[in-house]
């Protein structure tokens, strides 16, 4: 079931490959929880690839360069997001690395309730995102 995961935004308000990303992660968090956490973490890859060329931390050729761990430890540093919402990002990352790097040893045992707190995270973070850049952007 697709619900809405979100307080202050509607998922039809964001971007539209924003949209489909987030849809894939809802359509396969109960049948296929390993696949939703790798698609969560990808979704956080590319948003934190955009913060950090957005808000000039790196730029486009940079942003190749640097693995997740480190742009999120660039965005903690150097970004104005809030401490809360940084706590979002590095759950995402670690429930996320759960069905990208370490597939073989959790997948015995993940299902749904692994990828609630996830998911919740990412709500958090997409709606401040929304607020903070879709918002200043128009």
């Amino acid at each position: 079931m697709i619900y809405n995961i979100f307080k202050s935004v509607t998922l039809d308000s964001l971007p539209l490959w924003l949209q489909n990303d987030v849809y894939k992660i809802l359509i396969h968090k109960d049948s296929e929880p390993d696949y939703s956490l790798t698609l969560c973490r990808k979704l956080l890859e590319r948003l934190c690839g955009e913060i950090c060329i957005y808000e000039g931390l790196l730029n486009k050729d940079e942003i190749l360069h640097y693995k997740l761990n480190a742009q999120l430890k660039i965005i903690e540093r150097k970004s104005t997001i809030p401490k809360v919402i940084m706590a979002h990002l590095w759950t995402i990352k670690e429930y996320g690395n759960c069905g990208v790097h370490d597939h073989r040893e959790f997948n015995k045992w993940i299902n749904s309730q692994y990828t609630e707190p996830c998911i919740y995270a990412l709500a958090m973070f997409l709606e401040w995102c929304a607020n903070a850049y879709l918002v200043e952007r128009s």
